[in-house]
């Protein structure tokens, strides 16, 4: 029995990704964005290392709240009557998928895209200020992070020049 809230070809598949998507969106992003760099790049910072294991932990901690809100629109666009009416004249299931649902459910993806730009890059300067980001040798200026905690062994006249206007804007 097809209840509307699932797919009807494989229910089953739909709940997997449901749960899975749900486990990972339980989890603080910046925590499991650190433990995914990590395993990813052994804990070891390199140029293309540390961009491939900040891209690919990144993505990983966005993908459930795009799944979840290209799912509710599926769920909600595929009782609708236009889907309804191109299933009755004999259009085909990837025609119906591309130009009725998949059409529709896309359009609310620029919004989240937008709204998540800036936790990702949160997430990057905190990847970056534990050494999982970029590496430091390679692109000094990129990710400020270790930049303020590197040069001296107590880092302190790098926090220094880090911040640099900061005992003036208290003086005033």
């Amino acid at each position: 029995v097809n209840r509307g809230s699932e797919p009807a070809n494989a229910p089953w598949l739909d709940r997997v990704l449901v749960v899975i998507a749900d486990a990972i969106y339980a989890f603080p992003s910046l925590l499991l964005a650190i433990v995914a760099a990590i395993a990813i790049s052994g804990g070891q910072s390199s140029f293309w290392g540390g961009i491939l294991a900040a891209a690919i932990s990144i993505t990983f901690v966005f993908i459930p709240q795009y799944f979840r809100v290209i799912r509710a629109e599926t769920v909600r666009i595929k009782p609708e009557a236009y889907v309804e009416s191109a299933k009755v004249i004999g259009s085909s299931a990837p025609r119906i998928m591309v130009q009725h649902v998949l059409r529709n459910a896309t359009r609310t993806l620029p919004l989240i895209f937008t709204l998540n730009s800036s936790e990702a890059i949160l997430t990057l300067a905190g990847l970056g200020f534990l050494g999982f980001g970029l590496a430091i040798v390679w692109a000094p200026a990129a990710v400020l992070g270790p930049v303020g905690i590197s040069g001296t062994p107590d880092g302190l006249v790098e926090l220094r020049a880090f911040y640099g206007g900061l005992e003036l804007g208290l003086a005033a």
